[in-house]
C-alpha cells in the first residue's frame, strides 16, 4: 500500500513521427495528495492546464537536444488511490496541444538510447528514497566521445528540476495542505509504504543502452537543486 493517495502526472508524446515504426515516450511523477481529497476541479481542468504549460517549459530547456521527430503532445493526471489503483476508473482526465512541441535538432540516436534523470530526495538509502525518470530519445548533438556533453546534461538537469518544482505548485493542491505534501515525490508501496518528497534531480554522463556498459567507463554524476 502506499502512504496515500496521490496524483499520477503522465507527460508524453511520438518518437520517429512519420515512420512505420511511430511510437509514444511517457514519463511519470506523483504528487501526495493527503487531507485534500480529490480536486477541487472535478475535470482537473485547471490542473492539466497548468501541467501542460510546466511542461512546456520543460521541452523548451531540453528541446535543442530532442531531434525534430519526437515531439511533446499531451499530459495527463489521475488521481490514484492508496491501493494504487485509480479513484475514476472510467475516465482518464487528460489535456492536449493544439499541435505537437517537436525538438529542435535532426540527427537522432537510436530508440533504445535513453538519458536517465535520478530523482532525489533526503534520503541516500532505503524505500523512496530515489526515482527515475527516462527521458524521451535524444538527438546526436547530446553525445561526444560516448558520453553527454556537459552542456545537455545542464539543459536537461535544470529544466527538469524546473518542472518538478513547477508541478509542486498545482492549482488546488498546496494552497490547502500542509508542508511537504503536495511536492512531486517519490513513492513506495513496498511494505507500509514510503513517501519522500523531491529535493534535487541527477544526470550522468552516460546514456543507458539495453547493451550493458563496459566497467572501465565509469559514469560521472552533476546535481541540480529545484529552483
Amino acid at each position: 500500500m502506499y502512504t496515500s493517495r496521490f496524483l499520477q502526472f503522465v507527460i508524453g508524446g511520438i518518437q520517429k513521427a512519420g515512420s512505420v515504426d511511430q511510437d509514444e515516450w511517457q514519463i511519470g511523477l506523483k504528487v501526495p495528495s493527503v487531507g485534500v481529497g480529490d480536486p477541487n476541479d472535478g475535470e482537473m481542468t485547471a490542473i492539466n492546464a497548468d501541467a501542460l504549460t510546466d511542461a512546456e517549459t520543460w521541452w523548451a530547456g531540453i528541446g535543442q537536444h530532442v531531434p525534430s521527430s519526437t515531439a511533446l503532445t499531451y499530459v495527463k493526471v489521475n488521481v490514484v488511490g492508496q491501493d494504487g489503483r485509480y479513484v475514476n476508473q472510467e475516465k482518464t482526465f487528460r489535456k492536449d496541444r493544439a499541435s505537437a512541441l517537436t525538438g529542435g535538432a535532426t540527427a537522432t540516436m537510436p530508440a533504445e538510447v535513453a538519458l536517465v534523470v535520478t530523482l532525489n530526495t533526503a534520503a541516500a538509502r532505503g524505500l523512496a528514497s530515489k526515482g527515475r525518470v527516462y527521458l524521451p530519445v535524444n538527438a546526436t548533438n547530446a553525445i561526444s566521445n560516448g558520453r553527454v556533453v556537459a552542456g545537455a546534461r545542464d539543459l536537461v538537469g535544470n529544466a527538469t528540476a524546473a518542472l518538478v518544482k513547477n508541478l509542486s505548485n498545482i492549482p488546488g493542491l498546496d494552497a490547502t495542505v500542509s508542508d511537504n505534501i503536495g511536492d512531486v515525490s517519490v513513492m513506495s508501496k513496498v511494505g507500509l509504504g514510503a513517501t519522500r518528497t523531491v529535493t534535487s534531480v541527477r544526470v550522468g554522463d552516460l546514456f543507458d543502452t539495453q547493451r550493458r556498459r563496459a566497467n572501465n567507463m565509469r559514469e560521472v554524476y552533476t546535481t541540480y537543486q529545484l529552483p
